[in-house]
């Protein structure tokens, strides 16, 4: 099995087959690495899955707090946070063991980074427009953050999506 980091010159593309169904696939190619999928149709929870990464579920932890916890799927203490701040661009990803990284984003372009701490831009995802949701994602440093948290991707997407959601 392949790590991300592996992944680096290939094309990555993030993909939502039906817009009637909220299932976001993560591909190289024709290889399906992992999968964001929502257990109900109106639900806040999602669970990741795949070769890529073990199951992981982002949630919020309550209604009135602009955060997303991460666990692993069944297990009740979450091992990282994204806390999401108004009318910012950068915001704050705490992994474990004290580790961090930012996500970035653009204002006026469809575009978001993951960076490190240092601001050295580890994955970009640049949002394609057309009728159906599909990010271009591209692996600009390998670093060892991305193959222990393969997940992060993933985040980034239901980020996105949850954005989406609460505007319409």
């Amino acid at each position: 099995m392949k790590k991300l980091s592996e992944y680096q010159n290939e094309k990555l593309q993030v993909v939502q087959l039906s817009f009637f169904k909220r299932i976001f696939e993560l591909r190289c190619d024709s290889e399906l690495l992992s999968t964001l999928s929502y257990p109900k149709f109106f639900s806040r929870t999602a669970v990741t899955e795949g070769n890529l990464t073990c199951s992981f579920e982002f949630y919020f932890p309550s209604f009135w707090k602009s955060e997303i916890e991460i666990r692993p799927k069944d297990y009740e203490q979450p091992v990282a946070k994204y806390t999401g701040k108004v009318f910012s661009l950068t915001e704050i990803i705490e992994l474990p063991k004290g580790e961090k990284v930012l996500l970035k984003s653009f204002a006026f372009r469809q575009k978001k980074e993951i960076q490190s701490e240092n601001g050295e831009t580890l994955l970009a995802f640049n949002y394609a427009i057309s009728f159906k949701f599909r990010i271009d994602i591209e692996i600009v440093k390998k670093t060892e953050l991305i193959d222990k948290y393969p997940w992060l991707i993933m985040l980034v997407i239901y980020i996105g999506d949850q954005h989406k959601k609460s505007k319409s």
